[in-house]
């Protein structure tokens, strides 16, 4: 995990320039360790754009509003940062709960259990380096980085394999779509692989944890 740390109040801020908070509103900030790296596409996809905003270009993080309608909001960096903010203390132990949950069940995380590091009025927060490339809405991504958005994440998801795929047997090379448990060709039994990326499974995820593609339903 990055050491990198900021003010409470740079990320604060940076919500607020987002739209997803009023600053002066906030009464309470809270910081949440979750202690792994988040594939934040496949969390955006997996939460769903209801309650999840993710737009990297201008804040490096989901932005996740509560099930329950609290007026409170976390911010959910690729370090495992979840930082919140709420009107009331009371209610930000139960977002990042919320949060957590969810990860969970989405096979993003496992269960971190009640060691994880949790902090109100936090003065600074550890953040990923990718949190200091410029402010809201100032950064330039280059070219292949605005391919990478969620969009083109969530429509690669439907998208299988066709025949120019990279996936092949590894005994034989016959070319395969990464949905057969056997290869037509020499009917040796397959790894089982990410229909998207071709990328080997466990085969208990149920998002690819290298593209992020849902892989339940396979």
């Amino acid at each position: 995990m990055s050491e990198t740390t900021v003010a409470a109040g740079d990320v604060l801020r940076r919500l607020d320039e987002l739209g997803a908070v009023t600053e002066a509103d906030v009464g309470t900030t809270a910081y949440a360790d979750l202690e792994s790296q988040l594939n934040l596409n496949a969390a955006a996809i997996g939460l769903g754009l209801e309650e999840v905003a993710y737009e990297p270009e201008r804040f490096p993080g989901l932005v996740y509003h509560p099930e329950d309608g609290a007026e409170a909001v976390a911010a959910v960096l690729g370090n495992g940062t979840v930082f919140v903010a709420c009107e009331e203390s009371v209610g930000a132990h139960d977002v990042v709960d919320e949060v957590t949950e969810s990860l969970v069940e989405l096979g993003l995380l496992a269960d971190p259990g009640p060691a994880a590091t949790f902090s109100l009025s936090p003065t600074e927060v550890p953040v990923p380096p990718e949190y200091e490339i410029g402010g809201t809405g100032s950064a330039e991504p280059d070219a292949e980085d605005a391919t990478g958005s969620t969009a083109t994440t969530a429509a690669d998801e439907s998208a299988p394999n066709d025949g120019g795929t990279e996936i092949e047997c590894d005994n034989c090379g016959h070319g395969l779509t990464g949905e057969e448990n056997f290869c037509p060709e020499c009917g040796e039994e397959l790894q089982a692989r990410c229909r998207a990326c071709g990328f080997e499974l466990s085969g208990g995820e149920n998002f690819c944890p290298e593209c992020g593609t849902n892989v339940a339903a396979d």
